[in-house]
């Protein structure tokens, strides 16, 4: 069906417009665009509904996670877990090495020791 333009020409760019249709049209789809609207909400509020726990659980992994591929998305709607560590044990982690003292070891044969 497509979209449709129920608004008036403006032909001589007059403040106000009128509207060639007469009230009961205008009614009519107003009624239809109101039908449409309230269709539209209670569908959205339905899959909502229906899907909560699925929502949960993305909402905790995204804050965990930030982050999810398509693939790390079904396997938490699925209620499987993320096989890769969170931002914040990478950050962790990093952190640790660096703090780290790091040891290195030289070693070397005296001369004259281990030749006899």
């Amino acid at each position: 069906v497509g979209l449709r333009d129920f608004t008036a020409e403006d032909k001589d760019n007059s403040l106000v417009k009128v509207s060639e249709l007469s009230p009961h049209t205008a009614e009519i789809i107003d009624s239809e665009i109101n039908r449409v609207l309230a269709e539209s909400y209670k569908r959205a509020k339905d899959i909502l509904e229906a899907k909560k726990k699925e929502h949960q659980l993305l909402a905790e992994a995204l804050l965990e996670y930030e982050t999810l591929s398509a693939d790390e998305v079904r396997r938490v709607i699925s209620g499987q877990k993320i096989k890769r560590p969170t931002p914040a044990a990478v950050k962790k982690s990093n952190e640790m090495k660096r703090n780290q003292p790091s040891l290195v070891l030289h070693l070397f044969e005296e001369e004259g020791r281990g030749k006899q």
